[in-house]
């Protein structure tokens, strides 16, 4: 379900660029599995990753907003209705403080910035298409304390428990690049600065981790 929510968003950006009715063939095919493996509740659980908790994945909203670009530029209400479905159910099981505490491949109690940062992406993208201010501002209140928790440095914790606080020592750098990518969003969607104020910190620490030394070819660059 999530790979194909991701491939979705691909082929709307082939299609949009290229005409090609190709792809929207491919994303019909893929949008009508999604509807067809989705849960009367809103969430999917079938068809799901064998290595992730299948009972944790509030990251499908990443699948919903797939959805919900699809179902706007290929005129499918029910693309729209399943995307809505699913971000509105998320939305209710987010705690007053911002957390999700189902979003997580392996740890519910503690998950991934990785996987944090993909529901807030896909709250915040499914809230625009919508245009379900709700949803923007479930994505906010979660995106504002992970902007609250980033270090002078640039460091961010690769887990978060249910009060944002750090819950690993390590650092979890698609995490930080996808949240880099969240707040440069709210401040395109919301013309508000402070969603710009960690960005560079947090690229900077990101450009501090590459290794731009090593002689292995497989490991320069990474």
């Amino acid at each position: 379900v999530f790979n194909t929510g991701q491939v979705i968003l691909g082929w709307l950006a082939a299609l949009t660029e290229t005409g090609d009715d190709r792809f929207a063939a491919a994303i019909l095919r893929a949008g009508d599995f999604l509807v067809d493996a989705q849960g009367h509740d809103g969430h999917w659980r079938r068809g799901t990753s064998a290595f992730a908790d299948a009972t944790a994945t509030e990251y499908n909203t990443r699948v919903a907003w797939a959805l919900a670009e699809a179902g706007t530029l290929l005129l499918q209400p029910n693309f729209q209705d399943a995307a809505a479905k699913n971000l509105r159910a998320v939305m209710k099981q987010q705690l007053p403080n911002g957390w999700f505490g189902q979003c997580c491949l392996t740890d519910p109690r503690r998950p991934l910035l990785h996987t944090l940062a993909y529901t807030i992406r896909g709250l915040l993208e499914g809230g625009r298409i919508l245009e379900d201010d709700r949803l923007l501002r479930a994505a906010e209140t979660a995106a504002e304390r992970l902007l609250e928790s980033v270090a002078p440095n640039g460091w961010m914790a690769g887990r978060y428990n249910a009060d944002w606080n750090p819950a690993a020592t390590w650092s979890c750098l698609t995490g930080e690049a996808q949240m880099a990518n969240n707040w440069m969003r709210l401040y395109e969607i919301r013309n508000d600065e402070k969603w710009l104020e960690p960005v560079p910190r947090v690229l900077r620490f990101l450009k501090s981790t590459q290794n731009r030394s090593s002689d292995n070819p497989g490991l320069r660059g990474g």
